[in-house]
């Protein structure tokens, strides 16, 4: 509560994001504190310029309209499954965003992702395709968001890095879930 932040001279937002997040408060505030590298400042530059376009793209064509949006720490879940083997796993998704879309009689929900760029290619995007597949199975997708198909938006900074991703996808077998797209495409 507010109140209790206060009395421990943390921001109100602290104790929120930490039973949110399932995390030590002390953690949270000590991450709080930090100066974002310039990355993750152009990170969320991005995502906040997709929400925007986003918001404002169904207002210009009435065959669309924006139902929901949400930001990655409001998609971020920690939930377990049973292993193979049958022992108990954590699991984590954190995904950069989803938006809910009306198309026609239809409904298109879509996860984001914002690539810049700094990370490898294979290993970094092979973890997250993993990641989107685990959440599915696990069923934690449907209870959540009441859909059983969504896509994954991926926006990147180049057409080089959308053809090393794409093939990436074909070859982790998600390809018909990954849409990409460059950010100057996207925002042009």
């Amino acid at each position: 509560s507010a109140e209790a932040a206060a009395k421990t001279g943390l921001p109100a937002g602290i104790p929120v994001v930490a039973r949110a997040r399932e995390e030590d408060i002390k953690l949270v505030a000590k991450r709080s504190r930090r100066r974002p590298k310039p990355a993750i400042l152009a990170h969320e530059v991005l995502l906040n310029e997709l929400r925007l376009q986003h918001a404002l793209q169904p207002a210009a064509d009435p065959r669309f309209k924006l139902e929901r949006w949400e930001t990655g720490a409001s998609c971020f879940v920690r939930y377990t499954i049973t292993r193979p083997d049958g022992r108990a796993a954590s699991r984590v998704f954190n995904p950069d965003g989803f938006f809910r879309l009306h198309v026609g009689a239809g409904v298109v929900a879509v996860f984001v992702e914002a690539d810049l760029g700094t990370e490898s290619v294979t290993r970094r995007f092979r973890a997250k395709i993993h990641a989107y597949r685990t959440y599915v199975r696990s069923g934690e997708y449907q209870a959540r968001f009441a859909q059983k198909r969504f896509r994954v938006l991926v926006v990147t900074t180049s057409w080089a890095r959308v053809a090393n991703l794409a093939a990436l996808a074909e070859e982790e077998q998600a390809g018909h879930v990954f849409w990409f797209t460059t950010s100057d495409a996207l925002l042009a």
